[in-house]
């Protein structure tokens, strides 16, 4: 059987988190099979919902760089609050390309709890929104959804993953 597109993209974020050398425990957490988002349960503390994406937008201005749109349907709204009531809850969310390469930058844009409720409006349940993730080479991640806009991004370091204090170690 074949390696999974979600598989592939899903494994960088689990190979982030192994590559600390600190003892931890993981459990993979389906959500919808059907669809790209999963959750993983780190050390019975944290949840990590990672979802991915492989149709960046290349920006075309002077800066260039690329830009990525996650969408979430009314069902991911809902597990990130059901998830929520259990655990603290972070966003994975993997910006891919189609060739993986130095000039087809793959980047993980890891956010907390209050960085998602600033991007999306958890109250608002009822309609398809989406976080966009901007990436430009030496600069920080910037994240927006339908609460913050582009106009007033959060930033995002690239290495927040690998600098993540992983609870519970």
């Amino acid at each position: 059987m074949g390696i999974k597109e979600m598989e592939l993209f899903h494994g960088a974020v689990l190979a982030k988190l192994f590559r600390n050398d600190r003892p931890m425990s993981l459990r993979m957490v389906e959500m919808n099979i059907d669809q790209s988002s999963r959750a993983y349960l780190v050390n019975d503390i944290a949840f990590i919902y990672v979802k991915h994406s492989t149709t960046p937008r290349a920006l075309e201005r002077i800066e260039g760089g690329y830009s990525w749109t996650f969408s979430f349907t009314s069902n991911h709204l809902a597990e990130l609050q059901k998830l929520r009531e259990f655990k603290d809850v972070y966003l994975a969310l993997v910006c891919g390309q189609s060739t993986i390469d130095r000039d087809h930058p793959t980047e993980v844009c890891f956010i907390n709890w209050t960085q998602i409720t600033d991007c999306l409006d958890l109250q608002r349940t009822d309609d398809t929104q989406s976080i966009t993730v901007r990436y430009r080479k030496s600069y920080k991640l910037r994240v927006w959804g339908p609460k913050n806009t582009s106009q007033k991004p959060i930033n995002v370091n690239q290495d927040a993953l690998d600098r993540w204090e992983v609870p519970g170690v």
